[in-house]
C-alpha cells in the first residue's frame, strides 16, 4: 500500500494551503430552486450566489495581499502545464462574450457580459491560487500534494451531504432542479448529483488506493452507497468499467485480479437475473423514455446543434450567451435546459469551432501525460483514474466551459499534477540523454 508523503505547503504554507481547499470544495447551496429553470424567484443574487462571490473575493484578496507582503513572486519555480492551450481558451471565450448577439426570446440584461467576465475570472482565479501553491511544493511531494487536494474535496463534500441528509432531508435527498421532472436523489438541490456521483467514484479509487484496513473498507462503502443513492446511471456505469479495468489491467496485485474477474461475472450474472429490478433503477421512475432520451440530454443536443449552425465560429459568449441562445431554440415550456449538457457541445456554443479544438486539446494532453506516468507507480494510476473518470463524464456534463465548481476543481488538480510532473520527467530524460559521456576514471589513470 503506498504511503502518500506530508505536505511541506501545509506546514509552511498553511493559510495559502487551506485558502485554495476552501475555494476548490466551495460553498454548499441551501436554497430550493423551481425545477423549471424559468423562474428563480430568489433572483440573480442569493444567498448561495452572494456566499460564492464572497468566497472568491475573500481568496483573490488574501492571495494578493499575500504576495504584495512577502515580496515573493506568485510562482516560485517554472513549471510547464501547457498553459497556452488555457489562455488561448480564455482569450476565445471571452471575446465570444464581448461579441454575444441579443437573444430572440430573452429581454437584454446589462449584467449579461459582467456575468460572464466574472465567472472566467474565477478561473483565472483557481489557476493562479493553484499554481502558487503547487509551485511551492517540493519536487518529491508534489504529487502528493495534488492527491491529498482532490481526496479532501471529495470527502468534504460527500461528510456535508450527509450530515446534512437527517437535518434538512428535502434539501440534500430531492431533486436537484436541472431537468423537467423531480425525482428524489441524493444530493438534491445542495450538490448537485451527477457532481456528487463523480466525487464518491473518485473517493472510492482513492480509499481502496491510499487506505487500509477497516478504514479502506468503510470508506470504499459509504462512497459506493452514495455514488447508488444519486441514481447517477452514466456515472455508475463509467465507474464499473474503470473499477473492472483497474482490477484486471492497472491494479499490481494477483489477488485483486482475480477478484476482479469473479465479481465482475457475478455481476453479470446478477444483472440477468434482476433485469426487471435494474431495468426500474435506470428508468429513476421516469420510464423508458427517460432512458432512450439520456434524460432529455438528446433534445438539449439537437437544440444546441441548431443554435451552432447559425454561429459556428465564434459561439454565443460564456455562460449568458450561450445560455440565451439555447433558450432560443427551445420548444418546451415546462423546462428551460440550464447549458448544452455536454462539454464539447458546451464548448462549440460558447466558442464556437476554436473553443471546442481547444478543449479537445486540454482533456488530450490530460490523458496522454496521465497514460505516459501511469507506469510509474499508484499514484499516477490514480491520477489517470481520475482523468478517465472526469474525461468520460464530460460527454454528458460541461465542467471547463462552465463556471469553476467542484468537479472542475478536481479536473484543474489532476491536469497540473500529471502534466507538470510528465514535462519535468520528459525535460529531466532530454538533458540527461544531452550531456556527454564522461571518460573512464580508470582509463586517465593508467595514461
Amino acid at each position: 500500500m503506498p504511503h502518500l508523503n506530508p505536505c511541506l505547503t501545509r506546514r509552511l504554507y498553511p493559510l495559502r494551503y487551506w485558502i485554495f481547499v476552501a475555494y476548490a470544495v466551495g460553498v454548499p447551496n441551501f436554497i430550493k430552486f423551481d425545477n423549471t429553470g424559468l423562474t428563480h424567484k430568489v433572483g440573480l443574487f442569493n444567498i448561495s450566489s452572494i456566499s460564492a462571490i464572497l468566497l472568491a473575493l475573500i481568496t483573490g484578496f488574501l492571495i494578493a495581499v499575500m504576495t504584495l507582503l512577502n515580496r515573493q513572486r506568485l510562482l516560485l519555480r517554472k513549471i510547464d502545464v501547457s498553459a497556452g492551450l488555457w489562455i488561448l481558451l480564455l482569450l476565445d471565450l471571452l471575446i465570444a462574450s464581448i461579441l454575444q448577439p441579443k437573444s430572440q426570446t430573452v429581454p437584454f440584461k446589462a449584467t449579461d457580459l459582467p456575468l460572464s467576465i466574472y465567472r472566467l475570472g474565477e478561473w483565472v482565479l483557481a489557476f493562479s491560487v493553484l499554481l502558487s501553491l503547487y509551485t511551492r511544493e517540493a519536487v518529491e511531494s508534489a504529487t502528493d500534494l495534488i492527491i491529498r487536494l482532490i481526496s479532501l474535496v471529495c470527502w468534504v463534500n460527500i461528510a456535508f451531504v450527509w450530515l446534512m441528509l437527517p437535518i434538512y432531508p428535502s434539501l440534500v435527498y430531492g431533486s436537484s432542479g436541472d431537468t423537467s421532472v423531480g425525482y428524489a436523489r441524493l444530493g438534491g438541490s445542495m450538490l448537485h448529483p451527477v457532481h456528487l456521483s463523480v466525487l464518491a467514484g473518485i473517493a472510492f479509487f482513492h480509499a481502496i488506493s491510499f487506505m487500509r484496513g477497516p478504514k479502506r473498507i468503510a470508506a470504499c462503502t459509504l462512497a459506493f452507497v452514495t455514488l447508488l443513492l444519486t441514481y447517477a446511471r452514466s456515472e455508475l456505469i463509467v465507474f464499473l468499467a474503470i473499477l473492472i479495468i483497474y482490477a484486471l489491467i492497472l491494479s499490481r496485485s494477483v489477488l485483486l485480479r482475480y477478484s476482479g474477474l469473479l465479481t465482475g461475472a457475478a455481476v453479470v450474472a446478477l444483472g440477468v437475473v434482476f433485469h426487471e429490478a435494474v431495468l426500474k433503477y435506470l428508468e429513476r421512475g421516469q420510464g423508458a423514455r427517460n432512458i432512450a432520451t439520456l434524460s432529455e440530454r438528446t433534445m438539449v443536443w439537437h437544440a444546441s446543434f441548431l443554435a451552432i449552425d447559425k454561429r459556428p465560429l465564434i459561439g454565443y459568449g460564456f455562460i449568458a450567451g450561450g445560455k440565451n441562445a439555447l433558450r432560443d431554440h427551445w420548444n418546451s415550456t415546462n423546462w428551460v435546459p440550464p447549458h448544452a449538457h455536454s462539454e464539447f457541445i458546451q464548448a462549440l456554443l460558447s466558442g464556437g469551432i476554436p473553443a471546442a479544438a481547444l478543449v479537445v486539446a486540454i482533456y488530450g494532453t490530460a490523458l496522454w501525460y496521465g497514460i505516459r506516468g501511469a507506469r510509474q507507480g499508484v499514484k499516477q494510476v490514480f491520477l489517470l483514474i481520475v482523468l478517465i473518470q472526469i474525461t468520460l463524464m464530460a460527454i454528458i456534463m460541461p465542467l471547463i466551459t462552465l463556471q469553476f465548481s467542484k468537479v472542475s476543481g478536481i479536473f484543474l488538480l489532476a491536469f497540473v499534477g500529471v502534466v507538470a510532473a510528465q514535462k519535468a520527467q520528459i525535460a529531466k530524460e532530454v538533458k540527461q540523454a544531452e550531456e556527454p559521456e564522461s571518460l573512464p576514471l580508470l582509463g586517465w589513470v593508467s595514461q
